[in-house]
């Protein structure tokens, strides 16, 4: 027998009381707040090293340029051979190696270029 509200409806009827929504973690969020998400996009030779055209690394807070390239290479050990020479850029601006880096930071990196 279904149960009844005071009121004669059956407890079916009554609408459940709304539960907080929990907060939704943006792309932007890493799962360990002590960590930076880095958008990293491979050039032309080191393109090809890694085969991809881009990939996100987590860093720690107060990476630098040369942190988030240590970490590259241990992905792509064969960027390796680049590294002294690579162009870097940090969120379309050339930057140095002693740069750091913040959460959503685009990073190119890029073997120099030659021609005649």
């Amino acid at each position: 027998m279904p149960r009844k509200r005071t009121d004669g409806k059956p407890a079916a009827d009554r609408a459940k009381p709304a539960r907080p929504a929990k907060a939704a973690k943006s792309a932007g969020e890493s799962a360990c707040p002590s960590r930076i998400k880095v958008q990293v996009r491979y050039y032309q030779r080191v393109r090809e090293i890694a085969g991809t055209q881009a990939e996100t690394h987590f860093v720690d807070m107060n990476s630098t340029v040369a942190d988030l390239l240590a970490a590259v290479v241990v992905r792509h050990p064969r960027v390796l051979e680049f590294s002294p020479s690579l162009l870097v850029a940090v969120n379309a601006s050339y930057a140095e190696r002693n740069a750091s880096l913040a959460d959503g930071d685009i990073v190119d990196l890029m073997p120099p270029v030659s021609g005649g």
